[in-house]
């Protein structure tokens, strides 16, 4: 049955528009480009080449983050930050199953030693979410969520404040842009809890960094964050 439906509907690429392989959303060629992260910052899963025993990059030695480790599947360059682009604003939906499935992966190796109550999606501002229509994050965290068997509970953090945007912004501006963003709405809820946030790309770190705090000082018991990719 399978073969018979791959002859007659051959998988195509959904970049490029060449031949892919049964079930898969990028041909060979597309998918040869997309680096995976394997070296990284012991903390916040920067790919990284230093050496020591401890494994953290620089940001990190200078001040450590509030979330206790994040990490992403792959690499934000070309191919992966087209997909990126076009699954958060162009409703590019059959990338899912592949982009869910990467991050499935590294949760279960890379955190495997963290026994997580729920899963956080990173929150869009109401305004943000009308005029998108849906949050990229929580489409990504329901698979996630039924793969790993940890409840997704989207309305535990809001994004209080309509700031804008991060995209062409420094580090340190991107980190001002954040404060004061995220608001717990019942700290009950995540009193004594360990969360894992969630969202499709991690930059600079400081969207899930404001997001740790504010829900560490709820009272959570430990924050780790995942993503699709990293910077």
């Amino acid at each position: 049955m399978e073969l018979a439906r791959e002859l007659l509907f051959p998988s195509i690429c959904y970049l490029c528009s060449g031949h892919a392989d049964s079930g898969m959303p990028l041909c060979p060629d597309c998918l040869a480009k997309v680096e995976f992260i394997g070296s990284r910052c012991e903390i916040c899963g920067e790919p990284f080449t230093g050496e020591g025993i401890e494994r953290l990059c620089g940001d990190c030695l200078d001040a450590r983050p509030h979330f206790e480790k994040a990490r992403a599947w792959v690499k934000f360059q070309d191919p992966v930050s087209e997909i990126a682009h076009r699954f958060k604003y162009q409703r590019a939906f059959h990338f899912l199953d592949w982009m869910a499935e990467g991050m499935i992966r590294t949760a279960s190796t890379e955190l495997s030693g963290q026994r997580f109550d729920m899963i956080i999606p990173v929150p869009l501002h109401w305004r943000r979410l009308l005029t998108r229509g849906y949050n990229q994050a929580l489409i990504l965290a329901r698979p996630v969520s039924r793969a790993l068997k940890i409840p997704v509970r989207a309305g535990a953090l809001v994004r209080a404040v309509h700031n804008p945007p991060q995209v062409g912004l420094s580090r340190p501006a991107r980190k001002e842009n954040m404060k004061k963003v995220f608001k717990v709405t019942n700290p009950k809820k995540v009193a004594g809890k360990n969360i894992l946030l969630l969202d499709d790309v991690i930059t600079t770190g400081a969207t899930m960094d404001e997001a740790a705090k504010v829900l560490k000082k709820a009272g959570a018991k430990s924050v780790c964050a995942l993503a699709f990719a990293r910077a």
